[in-house]
C-alpha cells in the first residue's frame, strides 16, 4: 500500500544517506520526467534520494 513520504521518513532517509535528500521543487524538476515523456504527464516526486 502506498503512503505519502512524511517528515519522519525523510529524517530516516537523511540519516541513511548522510543528508543526500532533496525536497526543493526546483532541484527535483529534472527527476519529474524521463527524456521522452510528454510534459503533460510530468509529476514531481515527493523526495529525491541521491547516492
Amino acid at each position: 500500500m502506498y503512503r505519502k513520504v512524511d517528515d519522519r521518513i525523510v529524517s530516516i532517509l537523511e540519516d541513511i544517506t548522510d543528508g543526500q535528500v532533496v525536497r526543493d521543487e526546483d532541484l527535483m524538476e529534472p527527476y519529474s520526467h524521463d527524456e521522452c515523456a510528454l510534459s503533460e504527464i510530468w509529476r514531481l516526486p515527493e523526495v529525491v534520494v541521491k547516492p
